[in-house]
């Protein structure tokens, strides 16, 4: 969850920055990918 608040505290920080905005989308990918969400049949 700190992780978290620290990319939303970057964004808000420097909401014009493309290249964070394009690093914290990989790293959110990344971290979100160990949490798959569950196939409902």
């Amino acid at each position: 969850m700190r992780q978290i608040a620290l990319w939303i505290v970057e964004i808000l920080r420097h909401p014009e920055d493309e290249a964070l905005r394009r690093r914290i989308r990989a790293a959110v990918l990344e971290l979100t990918s160990h949490f798959p969400l569950h196939q409902i049949s």
